[in-house]
């Protein structure tokens, strides 16, 4: 726990700020700003996206094509208007009394020589309750991983083992519920459990968008916990070369990362690509006192696009490539059972290291490689049809802590390659309903070589969906249903660890109905209700059925139950939300009940294996429910102060016991401010915020359920500072973050690893960001 002084000096960071003089309370912001937006044909555009730049206000256009932003301060604003496969259109607005506007854009065929971007429309994510991470938010994270950058939205947190592998946890569930779409298709790894990290380089993202709850209609089985969308930047058309040079050094353990992204278009503008290379290198991590061995990794990343848009067609080749070696703390694999149990009643390791970037035993390499194809083409009067293939290979190489070993022999190897073909129509509006029809299928096989965790295996998946949204003035409506099959063979011996025993070949196949509805009304001055139900589902996976053995990155002895069903759940959900000028905030709650729901139980007893002694967990399987509320405002208390706060709380009970479950979020709530600074010299747009984050105990596990009661509550500052500069003639944004700013120590209980070492201390990050190159446009004809 932080000291008394910490929490002082937290709490004078933060009121500091307040007593800043010289500022006049801003203006009265009452003001409306609204408008249609329409084809040249004078044909209506529902779903248009209308931004307003400075403030990052969005609005949707309904079904008429018509836009309302209130609540607006006098002042002059850049308002960008898109639709997809027209050209978007940015226009100034002088607003000093109620303004309406009239919007006609272009279609792509006709302005080959604007922007021209491919991508999704915003109505592409469901009516649920989701959060958006982009621009100054989304570069404040370079460096990090894609659970550490998402950790800060209210209902989201990380599951981690040690302090490189970390997992996107939304309200309460990871893994297998909650997918991941990189660059538009599902990621697909050896990432079942909590232990393996999604192999995604958050730095191709220009945008990242959070769909909390049962999002299974749209995305397919599994998505039960909510879905997590890492998009690049939509290809730009716009003729000549330009791209970025990003670099991140942090304080703990020496991190250094580059990533360079280089894009263009060929002169007559039909032709895009993008190319982008990212490495990262850090050492062994650093808690409050002392360097945990063996925690460096190494990091080598790159992806390519190449686009071609004429008329109603367009298509686009993506590529990408990651490859990690990343090692896992020694102090985790111990040798004896006598020895695992006084480890986790120390409070200090004895195993410790010191600043080496050098990777030993136990490490693993691995190797993600993903090949998409996706077409689309504009039907005239039915809607844009889409077409997606898409190949992954995921390879990954675990080297235990073993005697005698040779330098490059591996224990385990696992190689999944992944093969998946996506169709659907998104149809033009038909009797006011606009929507999407499509069928998609995957093929999956599974290779493993050395000792035995999971079996081969190969699975056949097949689904068809449709979904529609009606749109009437401030009200909207969506439904939407979903068929799916899975069929999946398991091949391993009938005793797993005994070569000699016979092979069997056991066979699954599960089939389930899901469904959604939704509903979202537009109140005056920027209020937002919305509510819905979803129906998911979730069939059990390789690991849950079949584990056997120490996994490795965890240090842990897992058993499967091949007995395991499907799960079901039924998703409940409602919240409010504002947007504005100054205040800006939701509230939401939802509910889950769950059936046949899978889970990780720890244990209190340890195995011993050839490999050392690891504690012991279980799948098992229990009718549940998970329940909570994320809440988050910001209010903006003069043109130059704005303060914040979140509050993210679960509850998950087992319904026949009515015992908490274990390894779920503890409450946590935050309070920032953030602190808008004048102008000087060559740098602009300086911003410095200060925030404070408490996470309680989870005390609603009991001590009996671990081989070790939770860990404490614990409270932390983080501050941040950035700016948009111009040296030697050259724009620039630089930033400057400190986490744990107080070197608190503590331990996590979302950690594998807080048995054996607490988590890493004071880290300060640098982040410079220099955009470079040039476009050629001229105006539409």
């Amino acid at each position: 726990m932080p000291s008394i002084s910490h929490l002082v000096l937290c709490a004078l960071c933060l009121f500091s700020l307040v007593g800043v003089p010289g500022v006049a309370l801003a203006q009265s912001c009452s003001l409306q700003l609204s408008g249609t937006v329409a084809s040249q044909d004078n044909e209506t555009l529902p779903a248009a996206s209308v931004r307003i730049i400075e403030l990052n206000i969005n609005s949707i256009t309904n079904n008429e094509g018509f836009f309302d932003l209130a609540g607006l301060c006098p002042g002059t604003y850049h308002v960008e208007v898109s639709y997809l496969g027209f050209a978007p259109v940015v226009r100034t607005v002088e607003l000093t009394v109620a303004t309406k506007l009239t919007v006609a854009l272009m279609p792509v065929a006709n302005a080959l020589n604007e922007v021209v971007t491919t991508g999704q429309r915003q109505y592409d994510t469901p009516l649920a309750q989701q959060s958006v991470l982009e621009h100054k938010a989304l570069a404040l994270t370079r460096g990090q991983s894609l659970g550490e950058a998402l950790k800060n939205i209210p209902g989201l947190s990380t599951i981690q083992t040690g302090p490189s592998i970390v997992k996107p946890v939304i309200h309460g569930m990871h893994s297998n519920r909650v997918l991941i779409y990189n660059a538009g298709v599902r990621q697909e790894g050896q990432q079942w459990g909590s232990e393996h990290a999604p192999e995604v380089d958050p730095f191709v993202a220009n945008r990242v968008t959070v769909v909390k709850g049962a999002a299974s209609v749209m995305y397919g089985a599994d998505a039960v916990g909510g879905i997590i969308l890492v998009e690049p930047a939509p290809l730009d058309y716009r003729p000549g070369l330009r791209g970025r040079v990003e670099s991140v050094l942090m304080s703990n353990n020496g991190l250094g990362a580059l990533s360079a992204t280089a894009e263009g278009a060929a002169p007559h503008g039909l032709l895009s690509y993008r190319v982008q290379l990212t490495t990262r290198q850090a050492a062994n991590a650093r808690t409050p006192d002392y360097y945990l061995k063996n925690t460096g990794f190494r990091e080598y990343n790159g992806s390519a696009a190449l686009g071609f848009a004429k008329g109603a067609f367009t298509t686009e080749l993506y590529a990408s490539t990651f490859n990690t070696h990343l090692g896992i703390y020694e102090g985790a694999h111990i040798g004896n059972t006598t020895d695992l149990m006084a480890a986790i009643e120390r409070t200090e390791p004895l195993i410790k290291g010191d600043f080496s970037y050098a990777i030993g035993r136990p490490y693993q390499l691995v190797g993600h490689h993903l090949v998409k194809f996706k077409s689309s083409y504009d039907l005239p009067r039915v809607g844009q049809l889409h077409l997606q293939y898409s190949y992954q290979r995921n390879d990954r190489k675990e080297y235990d802590l073993v005697r005698q070993a040779y330098e490059n022999e591996y224990q385990l190897r696992f190689d999944l390659t992944t093969q998946a073909v996506d169709a659907y129509l998104d149809h033009v509006s038909v009797g006011g309903l606009r929507g999407k029809i499509g069928v998609n299928a995957q093929h999956q096989q599974n290779y493993y070589d050395g000792r035995y965790l999971i079996p081969f295996f190969t699975s056949y998946n097949a689904g068809a969906f449709a979904t529609e949204r009606w749109t009437s003035g401030r009200l909207e409506l969506e439904a939407g249903v979903r068929y799916d099959q899975r069929h999946m063979q398991a091949r391993l011996r009938q005793v797993p660890t005994d070569q000699n025993s016979p092979e069997i070949r056991p066979a699954f196949d599960y089939a389930q109905l899901t469904g959604t509805v939704g509903a979202a009304y537009q109140l005056p001055a920027g209020w937002r209700l919305n509510a819905g139900a979803a129906k998911g589902w979730r069939p059990p996976s390789i690991n849950e059925l079949f584990s056997q053995g120490v996994h490795h990155s965890s240090a842990r002895y897992e058993l499967g139950d091949r007995t395991l069903g499907e799960e079901s759940t039924l998703n409940l959900y409602g919240g409010v939300a504002k947007t504005g000028p100054r205040l800006n905030g939701e509230l939401s709650f939802y509910h889950n009940t769950l059936d046949n729901y899978i889970y990780l139980r720890p244990g209190r007893e340890a195995v011993l294996t050839v490999r050392g002694a690891f504690l012991a967990y279980n799948y098992v399987q229990v009718n549940a429910e998970i329940y909570g509320t994320d809440a988050s405002a910001s209010y903006r208390l003069t043109d130059w102060l704005s303060a914040s706060a979140k509050y993210s709380a679960v509850r998950a009970y087992n319904r026949q016991s009515g015992q908490h479950l274990e390894l779920i979020p503890a409450d946590r709530v935050s309070g920032g401010l953030t602190l808008s600074l004048p102008d000087w010299a060559r740098f602009a747009d300086n911003t410095l915020s200060v925030a404070v984050v408490h996470t309680a105990r989870q005390w609603r596990v009991r001590a009996d359920q671990d081989v070790a009661p939770p860990p404490a509550g614990y409270t932390l500052c983080n501050v941040d500072f950035s700016t948009e500069a111009r040296l030697l003639g050259q724009p620039m944004t630089l930033s400057l973050s400190a986490y744990n700013l107080f070197n608190t120590t503590y331990r996590d209980y979302l950690n594998a690893f807080r048995y054996f070492a607490p988590e890493t201390g004071r880290n300060v990050a640098l982040r410079l960001a220099v955009p470079f190159g040039h476009s050629s446009s001229t105006s539409p004809k």
